[in-house]
């Protein structure tokens, strides 16, 4: 994202964005919507972790960490893909 010798980071807030750069242009989003879809995303991953005894951090509405581990003895193929689902 470019503006007026003004290069934005992804990570930037959007309040320090508009003050680097007063004229930028904001697009509405429909933030409901993005949260509906990311609750139905945080709920399969919280099954995944729960049937492999592991974790999910949810960090924000589109971003989380999960942990799952697969013991040796339960996976014998070479697509973890396949083993999940």
């Amino acid at each position: 994202l470019y503006c007026k010798n003004v290069w934005f980071m992804n990570e930037m807030f959007l309040g320090d964005a508009i003050q680097l750069c007063p004229d930028l242009v904001v697009l509405p989003y429909d933030f409901e919507s993005f949260e509906e879809v990311s609750a139905v995303v945080a709920e399969v991953l919280h099954e995944y972790a729960g049937k492999y005894n592991r974790y999910v951090e949810v960090v924000s509405c589109d971003e989380a960490y999960v942990e799952i581990y697969v013991e040796p003895e339960d996976y014998t193929g070479n697509d973890i893909y396949g083993f999940l689902y």
